[in-house]
């Protein structure tokens, strides 16, 4: 499977990712959209091809206006 910025296995969370957003997101359908759609876009700008639990973490820390 092939998109216009990801070559890979199909798989763009780790399973520590998807962990990371339902846990922020409190099982809110919305909210766990919201945060999964600026992990990815986040993941284009930096070209990333897995988003793994601590590049959700600091997609969750800038959404949350917080600082490493």
């Amino acid at each position: 499977m092939k998109q216009a910025w990801y070559i890979g296995s199909g798989h763009v969370f780790a399973p520590d990712a998807v962990r990371q957003i339902h846990d922020y997101a409190g099982g809110n359908p919305r909210r766990s959209c919201e945060i999964a759609d600026r992990a990815l876009i986040a993941g284009m700008e930096q070209k990333v091809r897995l988003i793994d639990g601590l590049f959700m973490q600091a997609v969750i820390m800038d959404v949350e206006g917080k600082e490493w």
